[in-house]
């Protein structure tokens, strides 16, 4: 956070959370990728990261009240937005 400016007064660190599960999932070969499933105010949220696909996420989609994922018009390391509005 110091890199990008942000003041320390504006964010609280957490060294572990009982309502956050990390979910591997698959962006670009050569790095690991995670998203995943939060409980906030008593909303299931699932936020996808960068990712090429939602499959790891589908077991929690059904059960969810917000979801975020990262997509783009063209496919390759992101979603492509047309393939995820028209199967999901």
């Amino acid at each position: 956070m110091n890199i990008t400016g942000t003041p320390s007064e504006s964010y609280e660190l957490k060294t572990s959370l009982d309502n956050l599960m990390f979910i591997k999932t698959e962006h670009v070969k050569y790095l690991d990728a995670y998203g995943f499933k939060i409980n906030i105010n008593n909303k299931n949220i699932i936020y996808t990261g960068d990712t090429c696909t939602i499959e790891p996420f589908l077991q929690f989609i059904d059960n969810c009240d917000e979801l975020y994922t990262d997509v783009s018009k063209f496919g390759g390391a992101h979603l492509k937005i047309e393939e995820f509005m028209k199967n999901y």
